[in-house]
C-alpha cells in the first residue's frame, strides 16, 4: 500500500508535535486490510499504525512495551485531532 500523502503528513505531524516516537516500515510482501480500503470507491486515505513484533502470526508474539505505548498514544492523538475540517483537508490534498 502506498500511503496517501495527506494522511502520511497528518500522522507524522501529530507524532512529531507530540514527541511520539515512530519508525517507517515497508513490507515488500503481505499487507493489511488498509491495502484494500485505500483503493475502494474513489479512494479512502488510509495509514497503518502497526507495532513491530516477533512471531506476529502466532499466539505468542513478542513486542517492546514502549513501541505498544507509542502506537497507542499516536492513535489517541490522531482520533482527538480528527474532525471534519481535517478529513476534508486530507481528502482534498494531492496524492
Amino acid at each position: 500500500m502506498v500511503t496517501h500523502k495527506g494522511m502520511r503528513e497528518f500522522v507524522l505531524d501529530i507524532a512529531e508535535s507530540n514527541g511520539i516516537p515512530y519508525q517507517y516500515f515497508v513490507a515488500p510482501n503481505g499487507g493489511t486490510d488498509a491495502g484494500n480500503v485505500h483503493i475502494s470507491n474513489e479512494g479512502i486515505p488510509s495509514a497503518v499504525i502497526g507495532v513491530c513484533a516477533r512471531y506476529i502470526h502466532t499466539h505468542a508474539s513478542i513486542l517492546h512495551v514502549d513501541d505498544y505505548a507509542a502506537a497507542k498514544a499516536l492513535i489517541i492523538k490522531l482520533v482527538q485531532a480528527c474532525d471534519r475540517v481535517t478529513v476534508d483537508a486530507i481528502s482534498g490534498s494531492n496524492c
